[in-house]
C-alpha cells in the first residue's frame, strides 16, 4: 500500500533516508517546473493530457484508462529500477499521483504520495526559510 505524506514529512524523510522523487506529470509540465532533483515518469504524454483536460471528469477517467493501460508494464518497470524509497507527485496530489501509487502498490512497489503535489511544494517554498528548502542529495 502507498502512504500519503505532506510536504513537511517529505523534507524529514529526505533528510533521514534520501528519496527518489518521481514527477508523474506530462513531459512539458516537468520541463516547465518540478521539485529539484525529481525525475519524470509520466502517466500521460502531453497530447493525452491535453485531451483529458478537455473532457469532463467521468469521461476523462475512462479515456485516461484507455491511454494508460497499454503502457502500464513499461511504467511499472521504470519504478522497479530504483533501489531507493520513492515519492510520486503530480500537480495537486490528485488523480495522476493516486493512480500511479495504487498501481505501484498492487505490483508490490512501496511508494509515498506527496499530498498537494507541485502546488504544495510551491506554497512551501514561498513561505519557508530558504535555508530549509530541499536540495538534491
Amino acid at each position: 500500500m502507498f502512504q500519503d505524506i505532506h510536504i513537511e514529512e517529505l523534507t524529514e524523510l529526505q533528510q533521514k533516508w534520501g528519496l527518489t522523487l518521481i514527477d508523474v506529470r506530462s513531459p512539458s509540465e516537468f520541463i516547465n517546473a518540478t521539485i529539484p532533483g525529481s525525475m519524470n515518469i509520466p502517466l500521460f504524454n502531453d497530447h493525452e493530457r491535453s485531451e483529458l483536460a478537455s473532457l469532463g471528469l467521468e469521461a476523462a477517467k475512462h479515456r485516461g484508462l484507455e491511454f494508460a493501460s497499454a503502457r502500464l508494464p513499461t511504467f511499472v518497470k521504470e519504478f522497479q529500477k530504483s533501489e531507493s524509497r520513492l515519492v510520486v507527485f503530480c500537480c495537486r496530489g490528485g488523480m495522476r499521483s493516486k493512480t500511479s501509487a495504487v498501481i505501484l502498490s498492487l505490483m508490490g512497489i512501496r511508494v509515498y504520495r506527496l499530498m498537494g503535489g507541485m502546488r504544495a511544494y510551491r506554497k512551501w517554498v514561498t513561505t519557508n526559510d530558504k535555508s530549509k528548502i530541499m536540495t538534491t542529495p
